[in-house]
């Protein structure tokens, strides 16, 4: 899982959460299993494995709508 991303200087990378809550900090052109980081965004990365290319949301979502918020409160 794609948790966020980390800026180090001129350095970007992906913060992936591993097996047994293991977090490793991957560079574009690293791998993620079988998949190649290619890019990462705002609040995704683009990951590449041969022909096939996924783009993998991560970071806070949008919030609730405030009428799904009262009635979760209620």
């Amino acid at each position: 899982m794609i948790a966020g991303s980390l800026r180090m200087g001129r350095a970007i990378f992906a913060v992936v959460m591993g097996p047994n809550n293991r977090v490793a900090n991957v560079p574009v052109g690293g791998r993620i299993g079988d998949w190649r980081l290619t890019a990462i965004r705002q609040n995704e990365a683009l990951l590449t494995r041969g022909e096939e290319q996924i783009t993998v949301p991560f970071g806070a979502r949008s919030s609730l709508p405030a009428t799904a918020a009262a009635t979760r409160s209620q």
